[in-house]
């Protein structure tokens, strides 16, 4: 009589074969049946013979218990003189041998400094430029990076601080990125020029005033640009891309001038504001390294954050930087020291993935991941959280929207996960108006330099428009 039940159940193949092969003997099927004694005779049958082991009399010839079996065929040792091709010594001359011990030591130090760095010398990812313009110069060899007098006089004016009054329409749109904008920049003094970076993998540089067109577009990452960053005089800027590649870049010819490759993505870049030789690069790895260009090497490292750091601000003319992170920890640092100087931190605070500097730098703004900007006073001899002044109002959560300053400190302007663009009185902290600007996230906004109401935005929708 039968008891019990069946059940149908499912096993892949690899857990059948893992239990079919449990109780498996580790004997050779050939072996099977035989006893212990009989594998070990059939061993030892088929081992192949040993050779001649030598007499103990022919020091030359004796090869004794290391005489090798019939027909191995002994590796080559490399003598001295001797170079190795693929793991083979091949026998050169004296002249030959210290030319390959030279590239050999050329080549293990290259090596070794690009696991050290993540630099990269020639064949990397191909990088390519296009030039859209009518002429790369005009009449007086002068190159789109020059102001003439077609523009504003305002422009050369370094420092001119227009009255600053809010936009009230929308007077360009620019279109030809085909996916999400990510990052923007003014061309470093005369903001003539409106650098951008996008999703698609692509670099491009609009006429803010002649033409209003796309100057040149660069063309060097295989995913998405996460952000960039002018040097001071302009005439180079930084890549970060999703890819792992950080960048070089000329302005004027659109070449590729450095690169390194780096084992965690890197948020943001920017040069030093003093030393354009040198440039900060916040990582997901939780660190801040501080690269120099010239000999692409790490000159320190700053890894006291538990998260991935999203934005550096510099303070104090470039003495000191301050850096946010997904742990939801603000650390101020001084330059060239690995030490925090100040950490604040507050069980109630939360990520701050954008931050930006009010003009003079007596303060800085973070957007909050829970809706509201938040400010930090940045004093010469002290750094601390306002916890009194706030900005409220739109929503982000979830976005790193970064906020901006009009040319006077007089507002604060952000975009928001929902396609505006927000104002609020720095003084008073009050909203003032919004503007409904994109179909998508905006994802920054940047106030002219020079202009009282000029301002750019960019957003997820793939457009950045220019408002006066």
């Amino acid at each position: 009589m039968l008891t019990g039940h069946v059940e149908t159940t499912f096993v892949d193949e690899t857990t059948f074969n893992a239990l079919h092969n449990a109780a498996a003997s580790a004997v050779p099927p050939e072996h099977a049946g035989l006893g212990r004694r009989a594998r070990k005779r059939a061993l030892l049958a088929a081992t192949a013979p040993r050779r001649d082991r030598g007499t103990p009399e022919d020091v030359a010839q004796f090869q004794g218990p290391w005489a090798g079996f019939a027909g191995e065929v002994a590796p080559l040792v490399a003598d001295e003189d001797d170079t190795l091709v693929n793991g083979v010594a091949v026998v050169t001359d004296a002249a030959d041998a210290a030319a390959a011990e030279a590239a050999t030591a050329a080549s293990s130090a290259v090596g070794t400094r690009s696991r050290a760095t993540g630099r990269l010398g020639a064949g990397g990812a191909p990088e390519s430029t296009r030039f859209h313009g009518v002429s790369e110069r005009d009449y007086q060899g002068r190159t789109y990076l020059s102001v003439d007098a077609e523009l504003p006089a305002v422009l050369s004016q370094a420092d001119h601080v227009p009255e600053t009054r809010l936009p009230q329409r929308m007077v360009h749109c620019w279109t030809g990125h085909t996916k999400a904008v990510t990052a923007m920049e003014w061309f470093p003094g005369t903001a003539h020029l409106l650098l951008t970076s996008s999703m698609d993998s692509q670099i491009k540089l609009w006429d803010v005033y002649r033409r209003r067109g796309c100057l040149r577009t660069f063309v060097g990452h295989t995913r998405g640009v996460k952000d960039i960053s002018f040097r001071s005089d302009g005439l180079f800027f930084l890549s970060a891309g999703h890819d792992r590649w950080i960048k070089q870049w000329d302005t004027v010819t659109g070449q590729c001038t450095a690169r390194w490759q780096t084992k965690r993505i890197t948020n943001m870049v920017r040069y030093h504001p003093n030393n354009p030789h040198q440039f900060f690069a916040a990582c997901d790895d939780g660190a801040v390294h501080q690269m120099d260009v010239r000999t692409g090497q790490t000159v320190q490292s700053y890894d006291q954050h538990q998260a991935a750091v999203n934005t550096i601000t510099f303070i104090d003319e470039g003495r000191r930087f301050v850096t946010t992170s997904s742990d939801k920890a603000v650390r101020l640092w001084e330059m060239d020291i690995p030490v925090v100087i100040k950490y604040v931190a507050d069980p109630a605070m939360h990520s701050i993935p954008a931050m930006a500097t009010r003009p003079g730098g007596s303060a800085l703004i973070g957007q909050s991941l829970d809706n509201q900007i938040v400010v930090f006073q940045a004093g010469k001899d002290r750094f601390r959280m306002n916890r009194k002044k706030a900005f409220k109002g739109h929503l982000v959560a979830g976005y790193a929207c970064v906020p901006g300053f009009a040319p006077d400190g007089r507002y604060v302007v952000s975009g928001d996960s929902e396609g505006q663009i927000w104002f609020w009185d720095w003084a008073q902290g009050r909203h003032l108006k919004t503007l409904r600007a994109h179909d998508g996230v905006v994802s920054k906004v940047l106030w002219h330099p020079h202009e009282a109401s000029h301002l750019a935005s960019c957003s997820w929708d793939g457009t950045i428009k220019y408002w006066a």
